[in-house]
């Protein structure tokens, strides 16, 4: 009998993430080595329906189920590694990866949660290996480092060599024309989302290329064309509206009245229509500022058709591109702006490449003044590429690493609380539930999936927004949007579980738990997952005890963490926990006392 292998990925959206858990599923089934299952998740705010859209992924849609059926044998989580999660008997987080010279601490506290990582570059690789955080210990007391434990593969992203190819006829007429009605014959393209920072902080660098393009070529006769296949991540009329309104702020910057031209390409594209876009007669070479990629598989598709590519010289790509096949870009590493900064990705005090204006400069003329130079060296890299880094290529190394990583699956492996309260979070003795700070309800579909029958009742308390000690953006727009999300997240992971009787509470728990208390709630069993203030967590425990039944069950999750930026007791949820069990040390048996802390309340 096969193993089951589970897969919680946004397999079914139009995004980088969707693309690597396409192949890495399809890898899984042409192996017929595994029972694969699929647990289709979203990503962010990017469209679903891919799977729908091209009829080549529709075979896929038969092993999506709608939730988890038993314990999987191996489970695989593609996704930000601070959401990973031990499920199965064997567990492996998948991240496309790193874009910067340090992570999260949370990301590293996720990969030791795994048994196994796998990312898409060495740059990665090196990255988790070499960040570390000064740390207590929870259990000596002791001061001590946060690294990573977590053995980590290099997975790389394999181009399909069936998709990628060089080709003379184009399908998509109304792409080719496009292009063919630009007047310019030389064409530079660029491949990359316009996202966080102002020009010359976003990471992709695309307002400085733009402005590196202008300086170059104004005033120049036969100047050639920049061609910008890009987004801000959502693809409508005021996204476009944006880059125009962007790329018309830097025109500005350069006064000159000749100025080379810049088109917008806009919109989703499928695969073979990428292709059909990197084939292009006019379309000459791919140029990319990047100050860093976990991998840059735009960069290694466009490679493949022989055609120049000019990026940095420093991060993921340099994996497959080779300096003395390519130009490629010096310049240095720098703080990331603080526009550019985002909550558990790219965090303050990492550094990423600031390309030599130099060097930008030198490669956009050089390239075109020297075309018949830099072309044969990058059918030579091509050739190399198609070897090296194809899709059957990533199927032979993922299988490799798989037959070596994953010898011999425990019989059971669970979570700590669960085993040890294999007589107590039994279905049977579970009615009511209550769960405080549930986010986007991946511990809420595990509780369900694992202990509850049907028509048990399950209370949750969120502000599906962050909690007080990270309020800082409350109210703003930015914030607003991602709560949406979240909420939007939640609902979709719940949906699975039609027979339980879900009550939602949005809001801070510090003014619904009074309520709940007041109306004579009672509940067998209480997850504890909010504010990890002490004092917030205290009051959270406090409402917990008195709904809580005698014979029932408390868990306080991530009671070991710590925030690295404030070493202040007060920031963390262990003075809380603590003062709360000595104030009731009487009513409570600690039957877990480590990053989680489990309790059966016994009087």
């Amino acid at each position: 009998m096969k193993n089951t292998f589970y897969i919680s990925c946004p397999i079914d959206t139009y995004s980088g993430y969707g693309a690597r858990s396409r192949d890495f599923v399809k890898a899984l089934i042409e192996s017929n080595k595994y029972d694969v299952k699929i647990l289709s998740q979203r990503w962010g705010d990017t469209r679903k329906g891919f799977l729908s859209d091209f009829k080549e992924w529709n075979f896929m849609k038969k092993y999506i189920i709608p939730q988890m059926q038993q314990q999987p044998d191996i489970w695989c989580q593609i996704t930000v590694p601070n959401e990973f999660q031990k499920v199965g008997k064997y567990n492996i987080g998948l991240t496309a990866g790193i874009e910067t010279t340090a992570c999260a601490h949370q990301w590293i506290e996720g990969c030791n949660r795994m048994d196994l990582i796998l990312t898409s570059s060495k740059h990665s690789k090196q990255v988790f290996e070499n960040t570390s955080y000064d740390m207590k210990n929870n259990q000596t007391g002791e001061n001590g480092k946060l690294e990573l434990t977590t053995p980590v593969e290099v997975l790389f992203e394999g181009a399909n060599l069936d998709v990628y190819k060089l080709i003379k006829k184009f399908e998509n007429k109304e792409l080719f024309d496009y292009i063919n009605n630009i007047p310019e014959k030389f064409a530079y393209l660029f491949v990359g989302h316009w996202l966080q920072g102002e020009m010359g902080q976003d990471r992709k660098n695309v307002g400085l290329l733009i402005k590196a393009f202008y300086e170059v070529f104004k005033n120049k006769s036969n100047a050639p064309a920049l061609i910008l296949k890009t987004s801000i991540g959502k693809g409508s009329h005021m996204d476009r509206r944006e880059i125009q309104r962007r790329i018309n702020s830097i025109k500005k910057s350069v006064p000159e009245d000749k100025l080379p031209h810049v088109y917008i390409l806009h919109g989703d594209l499928s695969d073979s229509e990428m292709n059909e876009l990197y084939n292009h007669p006019k379309i000459k070479a791919q140029i990319s500022a990047t100050k860093g990629e976990g991998f840059g598989r735009p960069l290694l598709e466009f490679a493949l058709t022989g055609k120049p590519t000019i990026a940095t010289g420093w991060s993921g790509h340099i994996d497959f591109l080779d300096g003395k096949l390519t130009p490629l870009m010096g310049g240095k590493l720098n703080p990331i702006h603080a526009t550019a900064q985002q909550k558990d990705m790219l965090i303050e005090g990492s550094q990423w490449f600031d390309v030599d204006h130099g060097h930008l400069g030198h490669f956009l003329s050089d390239v075109k003044k020297n075309y018949k130079q830099y072309h044969p060296k990058s059918k030579t890299l091509a050739n190399r590429l198609k070897k090296n880094f194809s899709y059957d290529a990533m199927k032979d190394s993922l299988i490799n690493i798989l037959d070596e990583k994953v010898d011999d699956i425990p019989t059971q492996i669970q979570p700590s609380w669960e085993k040890l309260f294999t007589d107590v979070l039994v279905p049977s003795k579970i009615k009511n539930v209550l769960e405080i700070g549930c986010y986007e309800g991946r511990a809420t579909s595990y509780i369900c999936s694992e202990f509850l029958l049907d028509g048990t009742n399950y209370d949750l308390v969120d502000t599906f927004g962050g909690s007080l000690e990270e309020d800082g953006m409350a109210g703003t727009a930015e914030r607003l949007k991602e709560d949406d999300f979240i909420f939007q997240n939640f609902n979709h992971n719940i949906s699975f579980y039609p027979n339980i009787n879900f009550n939602i509470n949005k809001g801070y728990s510090q003014y619904i738990l009074p309520k709940l208390s007041k109306s004579n709630k009672n509940y067998d069993f209480i997850y504890v997952d909010a504010s990890h203030r002490a004092d917030d967590t205290f009051v959270d425990a406090y409402y917990a005890h008195k709904m809580l039944n005698k014979n029932g069950v408390i868990i306080f999750d991530d009671f070991g963490w710590k925030d690295p930026k404030n070493s202040h007791p007060i920031v963390s949820p262990e003075l809380g926990v603590r003062q709360f069990f000595t104030m009731y040390k009487e009513s409570y048996q600690i039957v877990i006392n480590g990053y989680q802390i489990g309790a059966i309340k016994i009087i």
